[in-house]
């Protein structure tokens, strides 16, 4: 009997064990299942000899010239945590092309398909007759259905397809915030001496405390990774003090995230030990402004030799699982049904704040005075998550609400990241101007860049008679994009979104369709339109999304000519905003006529610097009889860091004048140092010239509009360059609006003197003006021994608001083409674009036309005005003139009026061919 129980207990032992091992490691479970199609191959083989377990068979012989695309979906049967995916190469006879570039993705009962891994492609020759080529998920993952698709060049073979994994756990979910770090594996960075074990601070035991012993005299910085073992949704965070501690056992302690892809991204500090925040037994606790994913989090900071030592209680980390709802890759309304909070005590009238995200345009958020005094608000909208916003909407209520124009005006909407983020978006129309809000209209505002945020505040004042009241404030957007920026030169039209402009009939029996096929990156489909009796002029624009800075642009012509085909005469233009093509940069313009351009020929033009766009435009007149044919628009460029509300460079590349007869230790006299290097963006170059016998000479650089300048820099050389005091010693900086001499012109500031020991090598002295000041010219002068050669690295003109005017367009009237000389009695056409204005005043741009005589009298003016365009938009002024006889000048003078005053911003000069000055 004892050794039938004894052998009862063994196989029971063994048999808990074998379960135990099943439960816990993963397996094969792909084995035997089931492998579809998801079309028809040529020449396809035996699909589940890859999930046989038998690596000397092989399945889905699949291949073509050109690659066929393929596709084969394995279905577990049921969902399974997958940690690891195995592809095996058929054996010794097997080509690298047979695994190459062959993705796996997965997918449960319901969800979008997303993608696990991609095999190397077959240059990278990793991958080797009967190899095993392998990937572990860096978290387990529930798939039930996974997806193995490339495209083969000659005959895809594999001999075995696995899936490591465990069935999917049933526990249910964490949906409510609870602390996810209480019992998960903490590692610290290094063996420090401890005073209790680092495993008590996620105990759960708030009686118990681990630490780090100090070690008298010596600060050492210490850190230690709290694995959560899978990844959560994060939203607070909590440090308990120990019963036994002071603030001083819980000195400044940094809490990090740590992602999937293990970015390490800070959450908090706790407050240093002298604020005194932090009593025994006491709870610390941080939210986060946004919920975030993380995998595992750090406790990091200094141990202090010379107070305590670091212990406390616990440490806690309050999150959820991450939300399985499909992303929202639609741009939709995501502000319904979000939650807004009013700070400050009002009255709604029984219209609570909720109402104006409810969908429901018969219902209204009202707020109005408890006093009869007029009073200021501020709603803020919880969006819940960061959303990439690209249009506000405001509706009023109805009339039989009683509506009045104010309740919307003049209400400012911002928006941020986090609460202490917000930036200005727009602001609704004045209850006094024309265009102020009706009763049920709903106003529109378009950004003009998609930006990410998860507040909107809606804010402004309230008289003693009106209310806020809101119908709808809806937000519309989608989740932010994760794809990593473009780093390298690319073609960044590729697929992007074409419009045109003009009567344009585009060609489908020639094999040509709509603009698209120009960006489709297959230069065997093409664009075309024929043009009509008289010409057809024509704008093809490409917009690239967002700011790329464009190093290189191809234009394709296709490959096959047909009688009649033209594309010459396109002038290739670009711009950051959405303007007509006569307003945009002119680039360059491809040759006209029907010899011009041969078959497949590829214009290209390149740009000694980059330059920055958004948009592309290929624009010109298509003559009668003939065709406009392109076969691919190409757009080599990266994304553009485009910098917000900080200091940028505005003076790079930028026209620089300097002294006459200043001599330069350019190539022409055996160096390699020129005046442009003086503002070129890099400070490995520099301008190197020798001075004049006056000793005294100068650099102006135009900036080519007016900004709001707030600090100058100039970067010294090193030693190991050959540095001297001279070299950015006596240097004045100067500024102006005009054009003026160097001599009547402001100065600014001036560097130390060079007896004095001028600027330190290798450091960079900077001038930060105490308060913004517009200039156009900065020059910087220099005084030093005659025979001394000057060395400037770099000039940086910073500036933090932004102004800029698009490029100018003055046209004659009937001809419509650009005036260069203008004649009595015909009409004229001007008009500037006026782009990012970021300035704080209140004003108006007003354009004005201006004929003069040969005496410089007027003999004819115009104006035009527009309100002053938000931040990042565009506001176009354009007007005619006609000019009567005796007129030998045109002025187009854009100024600004602001604080009742008039300051010239920008202007252009055209002369008649006789007579003029």
């Amino acid at each position: 009997m004892k050794k039938f129980f004894s052998l009862f207990l063994t196989f029971a032992m063994m048999l808990s064990m074998s379960i135990l091992a099943v439960a816990e490691e993963p397996v094969n479970v792909a084995l035997g299942k089931n492998i579809t199609p998801d079309g028809e191959y040529t020449n396809a083989g035996a699909y589940n000899n890859m999930t046989d377990g038998d690596v000397n068979t092989m399945g889905a012989l699949i291949g073509g010239d050109p690659a066929v695309e393929f596709s084969l979906t394995m279905d577990l049967e049921k969902v399974y945590s997958i940690s690891r995916i195995e592809l095996v190469a058929r054996a010794g006879d097997s080509a690298a092309y047979d695994l190459d570039a062959v993705t796996v993705s997965g997918v449960t009962e319901a969800g979008a398909l997303e993608e696990i891994c991609t095999t190397p492609p077959r240059w990278e020759n990793k991958i080797t007759g009967g190899q095993v080529w392998g990937y572990d998920l860096p978290q387990t993952k529930n798939y039930r259905y996974l997806k193995l698709s490339g495209a083969s060049i000659a005959a895809f073979a594999c001999a075995e397809w696995r899936a490591f994994g465990t069935e999917a756990s049933t526990e249910p979910p964490v949906t409510e915030a609870t602390n996810v770090a209480q019992g998960k594996q903490l590692t610290p960075d290094a063996d420090y001496t401890l005073i209790d074990s680092l495993d008590k601070l996620i105990d759960g035991d708030i009686s118990t405390r681990g630490g780090i012993k100090q070690t008298p005299g010596v600060d050492y910085e210490y850190g230690m990774t709290i694995d959560l073992e899978k990844t959560y949704s994060i939203s607070r965070v909590e440090l308990v003090c120990h019963e036994w501690g002071t603030n001083w056992n819980m000195y400044a302690i940094t809490v990090s995230g740590v992602t999937e892809s293990g970015d390490v991204e800070e959450i908090c500090i706790s407050p240093a030990h002298w604020t005194g925040e932090i009593t025994a037994g006491t709870v610390w606790g941080f939210d986060l402004p946004a919920v975030k994913n993380y995998r595992k989090l750090r406790l990091s900071g200094v141990c202090l030799g010379a107070v305590s030592d670091l212990f406390f209680a616990e440490f806690r980390a309050f999150g959820t699982e991450p939300s399985t709802e499909p992303p929202v890759t639609e741009v939709t309304n995501v502000s319904q049904g979000k939650v807004a909070t009013v700070a400050g005590e009002y009255q709604n009238h029984g219209c609570t704040i909720d109402r104006m995200t409810d969908g429901d345009t018969n219902t209204f958020a009202a707020i109005a005075s408890l006093t009869a005094d007029p009073f200021e608000f501020n709603a803020v909208l919880d969006l819940e998550k960061l959303y990439s916003v690209s249009k506000i909407e405001v509706t009023a209520r109805a009339a039989a609400s009683g509506f009045a124009a104010s309740d919307l005006s003049n209400m400012a909407i911002s928006g941020g990241k986090t609460l202490d983020s917000m930036e200005p978006i727009c602001n609704t129309p004045g209850s006094w101007e024309v265009n102020a809000m009706k009763a049920g209209e709903t106003w529109t505002f378009e950004l003009p860049k998609e930006k990410n945020y998860q507040f909107i505040s809606i804010s402004g004042s309230v008289d003693d008679v009106y209310m806020f009241a809101c119908a709808e404030f809806s937000v519309f957007g989608k989740e932010p994009s994760t794809e990593p920026p473009i780093e390298e030169d690319s073609n960044v039209a590729l697929n992007k979104d074409m419009s045109w402009e003009g009567d344009l009939d585009f060609l489908s029996n020639l094999e040509a369709f709509g603009p698209a096929k120009m960006v489709d990156g297959d230069t065997a489909t093409f664009t075309a339109f024929g043009g009509k009796e008289g010409g057809t002029p024509y704008e093809l624009r490409v917009d690239l999304g967002d700011y790329y800075d464009v190093s290189k642009i191809e234009l394709e012509a296709r490959a096959k000519i047909d009688t009649g085909w033209e594309l010459g005469g396109v002038t290739i233009s670009g711009s950051t905003t959405k303007v007509p093509a006569a307003q945009m940069t002119a680039l360059t313009t491809v040759p006209g006529g029907i010899d011009a351009i041969e078959d497949g020929e590829i214009i290209q033009y390149t740009p000694e610097t980059p330059q920055r766009f958004r948009y592309i435009t290929l624009s010109g007149t298509t003559p009668g009889n003939y065709m406009f044919a392109c076969a691919e628009l190409r757009v080599f460029g990266k994304k553009a860091n485009v910098p917000e509300a900080t200091d940028v460079n505005i003076a790079a590349g930028k026209p620089v004048t300097y002294t006459e007869g200043l001599k330069f230790y350019n190539e022409e006299n055996g160096g390699g140092f020129e005046a442009k290097n003086i503002n070129d963006g890099n400070e490995a170059t520099a301008a190197l010239a020798f001075a004049p016998a006056s000793g005294t000479y100068f650099y102006k650089i135009d900036l080519l509009n007016f900004y709001d300048i707030s600090a100058l820099e100039l970067p010294s050389r090193t030693e190991v360059q050959g540095w001297s005091a001279y070299d950015l010693g006596n240097i004045t900086l100067l500024g102006s609006v005009a054009n003026l001499p160097v001599a009547q012109m402001e100065t600014i500031s001036a560097t130390p003197a060079a007896n004095e020991g001028g600027v330190p090598e290798g450091t960079t002295w900077r001038y930060e003006l105490p308060a913004a000041k517009k200039y156009r010219y900065i020059a910087i002068q220099i005084t030093g021994p005659a025979d001394y050669p000057s060395y400037i690295k770099e000039i940086r003109v910073l500036s933090k608001a932004e102004t800029d005017f698009g490029q100018w367009n003055i046209t004659e009237k009937e001809s419509g083409t650009t005036a260069e000389t203008i004649e009595a009695g015909k009409t004229y056409s001007a008009s500037v674009s006026i782009t990012n204005y970021a300035r704080l005043e209140t004003s108006d741009f007003v354009m004005i036309l201006a004929g003069y005589d040969a005496d410089g009298f007027m003999t004819a003016v115009r104006c035009a005005k527009t309100p002053v365009p938000d931040v990042g938009t565009s506001g176009p002024l354009s007007a005619e003139i006609t000019l009567p006889t005796g007129t030998v000048r045109f002025s187009a003078v854009l100024v600004d009026g602001f604080n009742n005053a008039m300051m010239v911003v920008d202007s252009k000069d055209l002369f008649a061919a006789e007579g003029a000055e």
